[in-house]
């Protein structure tokens, strides 16, 4: 776990919530450890924080007013398959749980938030972005260009 918080200050994260005491709490442990924690009140907010600011992980709750978790995050697979996101809810309900996993989602976490489980889910998120950085750096390290021959 150490190595993840170590890891974690390099990272921006995307926190959306609507119960403002929940919020606070987690907003308080991530901004300690996190480079950078923009923080969202509803699914529209957060929407418009990601795309002003490309965290490099998502932590969003389903429920919540204007725009819910779920169809925050269909807008985000529009155009980007790779940010690690945390689903959290207070609730179980299978109708959720089954959108949730066509999204590519890390976890789907029922509340109360164990910090320990958020961090070993966010060092599942860590381990998801060094892959996909590997993969990105490897296709591009073998991309060969032509050459143009101006004769």
């Amino acid at each position: 776990m150490k190595n993840v918080k170590i890891k974690l200050k390099a990272l921006t994260i995307l926190y959306a919530e609507d119960e403002i005491g929940i919020r606070k709490n987690i907003m308080k442990t991530l901004s300690y450890y996190a480079k950078d924690v923009y923080e969202a009140s509803n699914g529209q907010e957060a929407l418009d924080l990601y795309e002003k600011n490309k965290p490099d992980i998502i932590i969003s709750d389903i429920h919540m007013p204007i725009m819910d978790g779920i169809e925050f995050i269909k807008k985000v697979r529009e155009h980007d398959k790779n940010t690690p996101v945390i689903m959290i809810t207070a609730h179980t309900d299978k109708k959720y749980l089954l959108e949730a996993v066509e999204l590519h989602m890390e976890k789907y976490i029922v509340k109360p938030i164990n910090t320990k489980m958020l961090f070993e889910v966010l060092g599942k998120c860590i381990n998801s972005l060094n892959i996909n950085n590997t993969i990105t750096s490897v296709s591009y390290t073998h991309l060969t260009l032509p050459t143009k021959r101006i004769v």
